[in-house]
């Protein structure tokens, strides 16, 4: 069984250009990575796959002097690149890092690689609840599941993001790694997305030059040590790029349904109509009396991770500064504001419309509560985004009230 790492890299970041490229500690970034990588017990070759692109022959030419395998393919279309890659130089076993993770521990990846063959998983991450810092994300999956979703994967966002499709639905069999101690409630930022994020990790390297080998425990124990590190970045949106995809292909006038009718029956996140329509629905009333209070860490992150996504699904649509979302321990609630600062119901209404036409109740602000699993999640954000597609469309239109078309579902009795 051969254990293949493909590091994903490219120089045409959107946010910070060239960052792959940018040094740390007298090194380019993709290097930093390229050895922390190579350093993992079980990997046994680590390739970088980079675009065909003019843009990457720089980093191609790096990668070549520094003798570390590179594979060029499409830019948009990576799991077409990761899956002609895992063909090309073979391997059983595909490990996915992305290049902007100078930070990314051995350990960690060892850890998961572990996990995947224990439990015989297709797919095996540490993402679908983080627990670790964002920027040590490790994704496992054989060469078999990655050729499945090459093959059937059609959406953008499915082939531009890699792994969607093999993490969501009942399709694979999915392995998910925690860290011992819950870490996301600290919103660690580890990843390079921004020159804050670059300015981190370079303080970073500076002070544990002395531990070439350093891991996840030491940078904690940095941290402890000085905490004013942490106020070096800005708080960002975790896989905005994601969200960013999701917008950019929900189609508003693709697969609506009519307005629920009475809903007369609920089981965890899902309820059923009057004439059989199955939704996803976020009002707490209709769920069970009995919560498993056991699930309110993973409720409480599964709803920042909403959080987050619609707040960036709202920017790409214009709408940033309309839309505040808070939390509680057991939901997660919208509010949807006029631009004098009060609250706008024209706007929450037609939210719920368009979100209900698209497969998701919203009501009383819910949109998140412990019945929702990662799936869930998955779909209320597609919903989300052609919804706000369609808004936004309506808002340059003007004359929002007009949009509305009856008044939203009655409760379940």
């Amino acid at each position: 069984m051969t254990t293949l790492a493909l590091i994903q890299a490219r120089t045409s970041s959107s946010r910070l250009p060239g960052k792959v490229l940018a040094d740390i500690g007298g090194r380019p970034m993709i290097l930093r990575v390229v050895e922390r990588v190579r350093a993992t017990p079980s990997v046994d070759r680590t390739v970088v796959v980079t675009s065909d692109r003019p843009d990457d022959d720089a980093l191609a030419a790096l990668l070549a002097n520094s003798d570390v395998p590179c594979f060029r393919g499409s830019l948009d279309d990576v799991l077409d690149r990761f899956y002609r890659a895992a063909r090309h130089f073979g391997g059983d076993t595909i490990v996915r890092i992305t290049g902007d993770c100078p930070l990314v521990d051995p350990i960690v990846v060892e850890r998961v690689l572990r996990a995947h063959r224990a439990s015989g998983a297709d797919y095996t991450t540490n993402t679908l609840r983080y627990t670790f810092p964002d920027g040590l994300d490790v994704e496992v999956f054989s060469f078999a599941a990655l050729e499945l979703a090459h093959t059937e994967a059609t959406k953008p966002s499915e082939r531009e993001h890699v792994t969607p499709y093999l993490r969501n639905g009942d399709r694979f069999r999915v392995h998910n790694v925690e860290h011992v101690v819950d870490l996301s409630g600290r919103r660690l930022q580890w990843s390079v997305d921004t020159p804050d994020d670059l300015e981190f990790v370079r303080a970073v390297y500076a002070r544990l030059a002395d531990q070439p080998a350093f891991g996840m425990s030491d940078v904690l124990a940095l941290l402890e040590r000085e905490p004013l590190l942490l106020t070096i970045q800005r708080e960002k949106i975790p896989n905005e790029g994601y969200y960013r995809s999701l917008y950019q292909e929900a189609d508003a006038n693709a697969a609506l349904r009519p307005l629920p009718g009475r809903l007369v029956r609920a089981e965890g996140a899902t309820v059923v109509d009057e004439h059989g329509a199955v939704y996803l629905d976020y009002d707490q009333s209709v769920k069970p009396a009995t919560i498993d209070f056991a699930r309110v860490d993973e409720m409480r992150w599964l709803g920042q991770r909403l959080a987050a996504g619609l707040h960036a699904l709202a920017r790409e649509a214009g709408l940033a500064g309309r839309i505040v979302s808070s939390g509680h321990p057991l939901a997660a609630f919208l509010r949807f504001i006029a631009e004098d600062g009060s609250d706008d119901p024209i706007l929450g209404a037609l939210f719920s419309q368009e979100a209900a036409k698209r497969g998701v109740i919203v009501r009383n602000r819910h949109f998140l509560t412990v019945w929702h699993d990662h799936h869930a999640i998955e779909a209320t954000l597609a919903a989300y985004a052609a919804a706000l597609k369609q808004i936004a469309s309506w808002m340059a239109e003007g004359h929002l009230a007009g949009r509305l078309d009856v008044a939203p579902a009655r409760r379940a009795q």
